[in-house]
């Protein structure tokens, strides 16, 4: 899936390219199957407005959410199991809930972030720690500060430090066992937008270099966040400066 200059396009493996939509800006997402994306329409101006359609990538079948009002802005927070998550502001404190063929379902709090491995959601909702929302509408509050992440898998919280650079993992069920992992003087942590850190599964997460190269005098590490290894990974030549990091599907 291609994402820029306000176009939306498919790339199949054979390299068959399709345009699938125009005025989009960046605000998509892929369910795990690979076979539905959600992204937004939207245009700025005089009168600006946003819509989100969910499209069907074997057949191209498209379904627009329907709104009640006309929205400036909004944005995919994620797709599972055929349901959109859907933010209305740029800090997402309107959250929705939509599976195509109902109304959008409001929530009463905001979504920050769906679990592609299994459709847990991290959420907020104003009182102290984080809300964890499993698939079958299950809460659970833990105690997480407001700037800590959810792992793929949904069994650690993750943040990351600077001074020194260092990932910092917190077991979901024990928040008490935090394990810090040392970075690379140089690493990436994300602080740019679209640019940082990837996830390739559960276990593994890829940090690039800031400026070319770390410490190591590599362009790459792979930590493993179960024994905390880091381990450097050389690049082709063309591929050294500023690599920009795609996350596999489960």
């Amino acid at each position: 899936m291609l994402i820029g200059g306000g176009q939306t396009a498919l790339v199949r493996p054979d390299g068959d390219l399709r345009l699938l939509a125009s005025n989009t800006h960046y605000r998509a997402a892929v369910d795990p199957a690979g076979g539905l994306l959600a992204f937004v329409e939207s245009h700025v101006g005089r009168r600006s407005w946003a819509r989100l359609h969910l499209i069907d990538l074997a057949n191209g079948d498209r379904t627009t959410m329907p709104t009640a009002e006309e929205h400036e802005f909004l944005g995919v927070i994620g797709v599972y199991d055929g349901v959109v998550h859907v933010r209305g502001d740029h800090m997402a404190e309107r959250t929705w809930r939509w599976r195509p063929g109902t109304d959008p379902e409001p929530l009463p709090y905001a979504v920050r972030h769906v679990d592609a491995y299994t459709g847990m959601l991290l959420a907020d909702d104003g009182e102290p720690g984080r809300m964890l929302i499993d698939a079958a509408g299950g809460i659970r509050r833990v105690a997480a500060g407001p700037r800590t992440l959810l792992a793929p898998g949904a069994g650690h919280f993750y943040s990351w430090t600077q001074r020194p650079t260092a990932l910092a993992l917190v077991p979901v069920g024990a928040p008490a066992e935090v394990v810090t992992v040392a970075l690379p003087d140089g690493s990436d942590t994300g602080n740019a937008a679209y640019r940082g850190p990837a996830w390739e599964d559960p276990h593994h997460v890829l940090v690039p270099a800031e400026h070319g190269r770390n410490r190591l005098g590599v362009p790459l590490v792979r930590v493993d966040v179960r024994t905390g290894a880091v381990e450097g990974i050389a690049l082709p030549a063309e591929a050294t400066h500023r690599p920009l990091l795609v996350e596999p599907l489960p």
